[in-house]
């Protein structure tokens, strides 16, 4: 059974994942962009060159974070500059959003979705209402289900919606689906086929 990785700093074994930024190899399936800590060294002119590059399968980590970063001024510039080259390259989008949710709802809002948009480690049960609302694919990694307010909830969150990762946890990315499995009442097969289609839909065939 495939195990499928939304968003990884370091593949493991026996999965297929989607890397952050892996400069030293690109030629596995990765996602680059200019994380909100770094938006004040964001420079828009290497980035479209390195979103023509085949195993670019996302932009990302882009977005929003207000508690660590420079002002969220330029973060807000950055993400948005970075909205328009994802929608140029018809690029998925990975997102991180800390503490920043009015403002990412707002930009949501002028930029209407043209791909598929991952709230990266999703761990923000009261936005959950809010979040359902609109075109957004949740990404569950260890952080959720360490959380006894979020794990509450995520038997509830609809499970074409959902995607898992590890982030950069050293945990395997068989025991988030494990952890998921377990919190939805699900059996292991039928939430691994559901995760395979959800991926493969936003990321392409591998």
């Amino acid at each position: 059974m495939p195990y499928y990785n939304s968003h990884t700093h370091a593949t493991q074994l026996g999965e297929k994942a989607i890397v952050q930024a892996p400069m030293q190899n690109l030629q596995i399936p990765h996602s680059i962009g200019v994380h909100p800590w770094e938006a004040d060294q964001w420079k828009d002119t290497l980035l479209p060159s390195l979103l023509l590059h085949p195993e670019c399968r996302a932009v990302g980590e882009i977005g929003l974070d207000a508690l660590k970063g420079p002002s969220l001024a330029i973060q807000k510039q950055v993400f948005e500059a970075q909205i328009l080259m994802a929608n140029a390259h018809r690029k998925p989008i990975i997102l991180h959003v800390v503490r920043a949710w009015s403002d990412f709802y707002q930009i949501y809002a002028k930029h209407t979705p043209q791909t598929p948009w991952i709230l990266h480690g999703f761990n923000a049960p009261k936005q959950i209402k809010e979040v359902l609302k609109r075109s957004l694919y949740i990404g569950l990694g260890p952080s959720a289900f360490e959380n006894p307010n979020m794990l509450s909830q995520v038997s509830n969150l609809p499970k074409d919606r959902i995607l898992l990762e590890t982030d950069d946890s050293p945990m395997p990315i068989s025991e988030v689906y494990l952890r998921y499995a377990e919190a939805c009442g699900s059996p292991l097969e039928d939430v691994a086929l559901k995760i395979e289609k959800n991926f493969l839909a936003i990321f392409g065939p591998w």
